[in-house]
């Protein structure tokens, strides 16, 4: 005969709060991290050598770049890889027009569901010029938006009438030492002009600098991801 019975179950609520600035992706990771914290027992490491991109999933707490100047130089994956965050029609020996904003939401995108990374111009209108490639401005009159350095970061323009959007100075990773003045790091969807740079923005004061194509994968920057269409 059949047996039933009624038991509870009772769960201890959990709740942490960490003082910190927005989590950091290296170049093409999928996992952010979470510089100089530990999270649930999870401690923040560096590693001088480069990794598959399987051990670097299930590392997401270790930070990765090969500084051996033979291979894979200054990036966290032993294989050369230029598309794992979708932009699928890059092409090494090519540079960037206006029209190549093609990006394709893959599996290694670190964007939550429905969003994705964002084109490599998507930052081209903080500043008058910035539709020409790799140009940046350190006139405040160029650029679309303005600094508050109590607010710690820059308002730039959005081109919807005169809706703003904040970026801060939340600073990078590297494996040197960090930044002394003030400064901002995003990435986007592209590639830089080698298979260990990748495209993003750097705001700094007073340099708003668009379209950086030499920021090396192994640095662990922002993400501003747009909606996947």
């Amino acid at each position: 005969m059949p047996q039933s019975a009624t038991f509870s179950i009772t769960q201890t609520h959990h709740e942490e709060s960490l003082q910190s600035y927005s989590p950091h992706w290296q170049g093409r990771r999928k996992d952010p991290m979470q510089k100089y914290q530990t999270v649930y027992g999870t401690e923040f490491k560096m590693y001088d050598y480069a990794v598959s991109i399987g051990e670097a999933i299930q590392n997401p707490h270790i930070y990765y770049y090969d500084n051996n100047f033979v291979a894979a130089t200054n990036s966290w994956c032993k294989e050369s890889y230029t598309n794992l965050w979708g932009d699928l029609t890059y092409n090494i020996s090519v540079y960037p027009t206006s029209d190549h904003v093609e990006v394709t939401k893959t599996v290694y995108d670190p964007s939550p569901v429905g969003h994705k990374m964002p084109p490599y111009n998507v930052f081209s209108g903080f500043i008058s010029n910035g539709d020409s490639y790799n140009s940046y401005a350190t006139d405040p009159e160029d650029v679309n938006g303005y600094i508050d350095m109590d607010a710690y970061g820059y308002y730039f323009l959005t081109g919807f009438g005169s809706n703003l959007v904040f970026f801060p100075f939340d600073n990078y990773i590297s494996n040197d030492a960090p930044s002394s003045m003030p400064i901002g790091r995003y990435w986007t969807a592209r590639s830089g002009m080698s298979d260990r740079n990748h495209f993003g923005l750097s705001i700094n004061e007073p340099m708003v600098w668009p379209q950086i194509y030499t920021s090396l994968v192994s640095y662990g920057y922002s993400v501003r991801c747009i909606e996947d269409e």
